[in-house]
């Protein structure tokens, strides 16, 4: 029986948590030949390598999403190489190469405590499976793609907002006074200038601008809120 196999780039770190956290048939994420590679049952269908790391590229994206959502510290991760293994002896390998991959060094690491990956969540692959659901699979993409702008930062925020509506508010993910603080900092071009979401000011610049660093925090708790409201929704 012939297998797909994608090899991922990035921190062993990253690599581990991703591997600790992804085990199933359907999808996981395992330690082999001196890297880590991505096995899938959506690949069992494929017959071009092109078609198989454009799959894995749409997967990829989500992980790195569930990762900065759910673990402290993650970067995210890229698709290396694709294998198609036909039997012990025969392999053909495709090689690519992506710059989307982030290494970092020792210092950078002591986000995890030194050596230590950062422990993954036992949800996260359970949640992998929201992502049949295109806004899901759109903030987790957007949330996982690199530095996040205001501009970033806003239209993930709009994507769980037009999904949960009251439940945001309901459910005290965060209060109201953040959110119109986060809002507002967003269009301000007072506040921001050139990265701001508008390109006028039409109200007055916030008293007290939301930082940047506070901004992504505030998305990053919705996020990780909606993902687990949507889970208990459909399991309900």
């Amino acid at each position: 029986m012939t297998e797909w196999r994608v090899r991922l780039e990035g921190h062993k770190f990253d690599l581990q948590a991703l591997a600790a956290a992804f085990t199933s048939d359907d999808l996981n994420v395992t330690e082999q030949d001196g890297g880590y590679v991505l096995r899938a049952r959506e690949f069992e269908a494929l017959t071009d390598a092109g078609e198989v790391r454009e799959k894995a590229e749409a997967i990829v994206q989500s992980l790195n999403g569930l990762g900065k959502t759910l673990l402290n510290g993650f970067e995210r991760v890229a698709v290396g190489g694709v294998t198609l293994i036909e039997s012990e002896t025969v392999r053909h390998n495709y090689v690519t190469f992506s710059g989307n991959a982030r290494i970092r060094s020792n210092m950078t690491a002591e986000l995890y405590g030194g050596t230590d990956a950062p422990a993954a969540k036992p949800d996260l692959q359970m949640l992998f499976g929201l992502t049949h659901d295109p806004e899901v699979a759109k903030a987790l993409r957007i949330f996982g793609s690199g530095d996040l702008d205001w501009r970033d930062l806003y239209v993930v925020f709009e994507v769980i907002e037009g999904d949960a509506g009251k439940a945001i508010r309901e459910g005290d993910w965060a209060s109201a006074a953040v959110i119109k603080n986060f809002k507002h900092t967003s269009n301000s071009v007072g506040a921001l200038g050139d990265v701001a979401r508008h390109g006028k000011e039409s109200t007055q610049p916030p008293k007290n601008p939301m930082s940047l660093d506070d901004a992504r925090s505030l998305v990053r708790n919705l996020l990780d809120r909606w993902l687990q409201w949507k889970h208990q929704s459909q399991g309900a």
